[in-house]
C-alpha cells in the first residue's frame, strides 16, 4: 500500500512501504493503481508532491491520497506538469487556506496547464525523461559519497565505545519522558515569544535542528506546557517514525542565542542522564551501532514503528567512567566536524542540482525552453 511516505520528487520510492494482506484491502472503495495515473499527497508535510505510477507499481493499493486519471493528456507530461514551479505554488497556495496543510479533488482539478498538442507533449516527457535521469544520476552518486563519509564517521565512533563496559539504561537515565503534540500551525515559529512543536525531522543523523518546527497558537497551550518546553543540553530521541531506520535517533539540543521557545512533541523522547553519565556522551552512545541495532530489535508497528518507554529502559549501553566518557566526547565531536564540513559541501551540491532538475522541469513544461517538435500555446484550466 502506498502512502504518502512513498511519494518524493515525482517518484514513488519504496523506502517505509506498507505491505497488506490483499484480502484484507477494500478494492471497492481503492481499485488497483493503473499505469499512467498520478498519485498527489493530499496533506501533511508532503502535501502538494506527487507522483507517476509506473509499470512497477501498476496494482498496488493508493493509500489515502489523491488520485489523477490523465485524460486527453499525456500522462508523463501532466505528471511534470505537477511538479513544476507555478503547480507546487498553486498548491502552497491551497493548502495554505486549511488550519493543517491540505489538499481536495477540486484544488488539484482547478490546476492549470499549459495547451500542446499531445506529440508535443510526448517529445517535452521524453526530453525531461532523459535529462532528469541524468541529474538524478549524478545525485544518487553524491549521496553514496554521503554515506561512506557517514559510515566511516559511525565506525569510528563505534572503536570508541567497544572496550566500555555496558550497563541497562534504566539505571542510568534517572527520567524518560514523552512530549506532547498541540495543534499547530504549518508555518514555523522564529521569534523570541513566539511557540513552537519540534518536528520529527528536528532530530536528524545525530544533530538537532531548532528550526524545524510548527508554531502552535499561545492561546492553544495547555496548563502544564512549561513541561515540555527544551532546554540546552537535552537528550531527545525519536520514539516514532514511518521509517523503522529511524526511530531510535537521537540529538542533543543546543540553542544558539535568543529564539521561540520550543516544546517537544509526543513522537520524541527526553531522556534526563543520572549522575554517572554525561548527557554528551549518552548522546554519542545512543548513535553507536550496537545500540541502534537494539532498538531496531525491539521497534514495533508496520504503519508506524515505536519505541516503548520499557524497553528504551532495558537498552544496554555504554557506560566508562566520567574522564573517559569525556575523552570520548572530545574526539566524537572532532570527528562530526571533520565529516560534518565536507557532508555540508556534498549536501549544496546536491541542493543545487535539485535547483537544476526543478528550473529545467519549469522551463520545458511552460516554453521558456524551446524543445524542437514541441510548440506551446496558451495556458488553459
Amino acid at each position: 500500500m502506498l502512502r504518502a511516505t512513498n511519494i518524493h520528487r515525482g517518484k514513488i520510492v519504496r523506502e517505509s512501504l506498507m505491505r497488506a494482506d490483499p484480502s484484507d484491502v477494500p478494492w471497492d472503495r481503492c481499485p488497483p493503481l493503473v499505469d499512467g495515473e498520478i498519485l498527489v499527497v493530499r496533506s501533511g508535510a508532503y502535501t502538494g508532491d506527487s507522483a507517476i505510477v509506473t509499470a512497477e507499481w501498476e496494482g498496488a493499493a493508493p493509500g489515502y491520497d489523491l488520485r489523477v486519471t490523465p485524460r486527453r493528456v499525456d500522462p508523463r507530461f501532466l505528471a511534470y506538469v505537477m511538479l513544476s514551479t507555478p503547480a507546487l505554488d498553486y498548491f502552497t497556495e491551497c493548502r495554505s487556506r486549511a488550519a493543517q496543510p491540505h489538499l481536495n479533488a477540486d484544488q488539484v482539478a482547478g490546476l492549470r496547464i499549459p495547451e500542446m498538442e499531445r506529440h508535443a507533449q510526448a517529445v517535452v516527457a521524453d526530453l525531461l525523461d532523459t535529462e532528469t535521469a541524468r541529474i538524478d544520476a549524478l545525485v544518487s552518486a553524491r549521496m553514496r559519497q554521503r554515506q561512506l563519509i557517514a559510515e566511516r564517521a559511525a565506525v569510528a565512533v563505534d572503536s570508541l565505545m567497544a572496550r566500555a563496559p555496558r550497563i541497562t539504561a534504566r539505571r542510568v537515565f534517572s527520567r524518560i519522558d514523552q512530549g506532547w503534540s498541540a495543534v499547530a500551525e504549518a508555518s514555523s515559529a522564529t521569534e523570541p515569544g513566539e511557540v513552537g512543536v519540534l518536528r520529527l525531522d528536528a532530530v536528524s543523523a545525530g544533530a538537532f535542528f531548532p528550526s524545524r518546527n510548527k508554531r502552535i497558537d499561545v492561546a492553544a497551550l495547555r496548563d502544564d506546557w512549561r513541561r515540555f518546553v527544551v532546554s540546552d543540553g537535552d537528550l531527545l530521541l525519536a520514539r516514532a517514525s514511518g521509517s523503522r531506520e529511524r526511530v531510535g535517533e537521537s540529538a542533543l539540543v543546543e540553542l544558539a542565542g535568543e529564539g521561540p521557545t520550543l516544546l517537544f512533541p509526543d513522537i520524541l523522547y527526553r531522556l534526563t542522564p543520572g549522575e554517572r553519565l554525561s548527557a554528551a556522551f549518552a548522546a554519542a552512545a545512543m548513535r553507536s551501532s550496537d545500540v541502534r541495532a537494539q532498538i531496531r530489535e525491539v521497534a514495533r508497528g508496520t504503519a508506524n514503528s515505536k519505541i516503548r518507554s520499557s524497553d528504551l529502559r532495558e537498552l544496554q549501553i555504554p557506560l566508562p567512567d566520567p574522564r573517559r566518557q569525556a575523552e570520548i566526547v572530545a574526539v566524537v565531536r572532532r570527528i562530526d566536524a571533520t565529516s560534518g564540513a565536507t557532508i555540508a559541501a556534498i549536501d549544496k551540491q546536491i541542493a543545487l542540482l535539485h535547483e537544476r532538475r526543478q528550473a529545467l522541469i519549469t522551463a520545458a513544461v511552460t516554453g521558456r525552453l524551446q524543445v524542437p517538435g514541441a510548440p506551446l500555446a496558451n495556458a488553459v484550466a
